[in-house]
This record gives C-alpha cells, sequence and structure tokens, in this order.
C-alpha cells in the first residue's frame, strides 16, 4: 500500500483526534488503522489505536502498541500518559507515578495532556492515601485535591477532568476537602 501524502495522512489524523475526543472510538479507530496502513510506524496513528483499545480494555494490545512507541520515541507524551493508566489500573503506582514525571518533564506537554498528567497524579496519591495507614492519608492525602485542581485550570473543559474532581468531591472526606454540597 503506497503511502498517503503528508498533508492527507495529518488530515486523517486530526479527523480521527476529533472523533477520539468526542468518544467516537469506532470511527476513530477504522481511520487510525487505514493511516497505519500507508505509514505502520506513525507514532500518532499507534497512540489512537492504542487508546481505543485501552478504552474498550484490551489492555494487552494497547500496552503492547504503547510500548512500541515509547522505544520509537521515548518522549511521546500520550503514550506515557496511558500508559500509567494501565500501570494504576493494574496497581503498580510507582510505575505509573514515573511515566507522569516522566511526561510531566516533557518540553512538548500541552495544556491538555500536562492537565490528563495531574490527574493520574491526584489519582495515584488517592490510591495511596486508600492503601495506607495514617501516615501515608496524611501524606498522599493533601496533595489529591490541588493536583485535580491544576488539571480543572489547565483543561477545565476535558471529560476526564470533571469526571475526576467530582469525584473527589464527592469520596473524599470533607477534612480532605470533599464537598457533597
Amino acid at each position: 500500500i503506497a503511502a498517503l501524502p503528508a498533508e492527507q495522512q495529518n488530515t486523517l489524523i486530526t479527523q480521527a483526534f476529533a472523533l477520539l475526543k468526542a468518544r467516537k472510538d469506532g470511527d476513530a479507530l477504522s481511520i487510525f488503522q487505514k493511516a497505519l496502513l500507508s505509514q505502520p510506524n506513525s507514532l500518532d496513528a499507534l497512540w489512537g489505536k492504542a487508546e481505543v483499545l485501552r478504552r474498550r480494555r484490551d489492555y494487552q494490545q494497547a500496552e503492547e502498541l504503547f510500548n512500541k512507541i515509547l522505544k520509537l520515541y521515548p518522549g511521546y507524551v500520550p503514550a506515557l500518559i496511558s500508559l500509567s493508566y494501565t500501570r494504576y489500573k493494574d496497581d503498580e503506582l510507582n510505575k505509573a507515578l514515573k511515566l507522569i514525571n516522566q511526561a510531566l518533564k516533557c518540553s512538548s506537554l500541552d495544556k491538555e495532556s500536562q492537565a490528563l498528567a495531574y490527574m493520574m497524579l491526584g489519582s495515584i496519591n488517592s490510591r495511596r492515601s486508600q492503601k495506607g495507614w495514617l501516615l501515608s492519608k496524611l501524606a498522599y492525602g493533601t496533595q489529591i485535591k490541588c493536583y485535580f485542581l491544576k488539571a480543572e485550570e489547565l483543561a477545565g473543559d476535558l471529560p476526564e477532568v470533571h469526571l475526576g474532581l467530582g469525584t473527589f468531591y464527592l469520596l473524599a472526606p470533607a477534612i480532605a476537602g470533599g464537598n457533597l454540597g
């Protein structure tokens, strides 16, 4: 299969990202797969496909693609954040934190990616707080709200930010900043 002209490839990827953001994963996946037929190592198309797989809870295939991306380009922020989520889901909090910290150090970090990274920091600290004893609850629990608020400040229109912050307010005790009212 012949490679698509760069402009056409970029247009396809832009369309697929818009569909992905609108949660039209099936339509986005079709476009990402079409782009990959033309350019099998397109980082954006590989990540898009992997992200759809992650959302579908096909974590094994998604992780394989995220790892392929990071082997090709270790600083690819979307793959770092998405892979961090899979590590978090598997309760590998130190690995998840390492990936998020790596993403936050990247110079190519845009506001939405930065917001997602802060959401992950809040989620990781929340899990650490839940699992730990009193000192862990104090050490990690006091940081959770500030990470969620930072994510809201950066990209308050992202559904993930609304979900994370809303969940925090709903589940956190009032002493930690939770608020049911």
